[in-house]
């Protein structure tokens, strides 16, 4: 289905980041359909967590806009556009390290039931401790459910960092670089995880790993020095000369 007959969950207009005299983006266009996984490549330094980190309010952009589900949400805080639907789920792992995987999930999803009636208050902890358990289950966790987080290895804190994420129950999900310092049989797992969440929520995903997006992206975006330089399906990615030289083939 092409994008125009698609409902867009996503879109940036012109969109730009400057850091003194550095452009980190360049008038970057997205139109990205519900129901998608987006993969964004490229080299080190193209502005692929800039362009995450202004779609979450983290960082403000210099010129254009963005829009969520046709609103526009261009300077909006970050807690505002988290509100709205967009999770993101950073490179280093942030857990709070002294809680529980329970707690860690608890915490999040509790921010989706606030009141002040303290009746539907206990009401609501049933049913906030029935959905962290159904996510812990969902991302593999649901044995480790009392462990300390600090205690967890690499990968399993990855999965609980995509935990919290879902916890929110977001539209959106943004993952930078999920698989970055895993093992192999972690990164297996993860990418698996991406695969079943990528069949109920929109994803934009940034990573490094070009054989693991190839396989999981429906679409990838190119980014270099702060503009697109390519968009398409794996296939045409991986058959366009510009991103084998700008990006494929320098890495090889």
């Amino acid at each position: 289905m092409k994008d125009s007959e698609k409902s867009i969950i996503i879109e940036t207009h012109e969109l730009t980041k400057s850091f003194g005299g550095l452009v980190a983006l360049n008038n970057v266009n997205l139109r990205i359909p519900k129901g998608e996984l987006r993969a964004i490549i490229g080299p080190n330094g193209a502005g692929k967590s800039t362009l995450l980190n202004t779609i979450t309010g983290r960082l403000t952009p210099t010129s254009g806009e963005i829009y969520f589900l046709g609103e526009k949400i261009t300077g909006l805080p970050p807690h505002e556009i988290a509100r709205r639907g967009i999770a993101l789920s950073l490179q280093i792992v942030q857990v709070f390290p002294n809680l529980s995987v329970f707690d860690n999930i608890w915490l999040g999803v509790k921010m989706r039931f606030k009141t002040r009636n303290p009746f539907i208050h206990w009401r609501q902890l049933k049913v906030i401790e029935e959905k962290v358990i159904e996510i812990c289950k969902k991302i593999g966790l649901e044995n480790k459910i009392d462990e300390i987080a600090s205690n967890l290895s690499h990968g399993d804190q990855r999965l609980l960092d995509i935990a919290i994420a879902l916890s929110t129950n977001p539209k959106l999900l943004l993952l930078d670089e999920p698989l970055a310092g895993l093992s192999v049989k972690e990164r297996r797992h993860v990418s698996n995880l991406i695969k079943e969440l990528s069949q109920e929520k929109t994803i934009i995903l940034i990573e490094h790993d070009i054989d693991a997006v190839m396989r999981l992206a429906d679409r990838i975006t190119v980014l270099d020095r702060g503009r697109v330089i390519a968009e398409g399906t794996p296939r045409e990615i991986s058959e366009d000369r510009q991103v084998q030289e700008v990006y494929i083939g320098s890495r090889e």
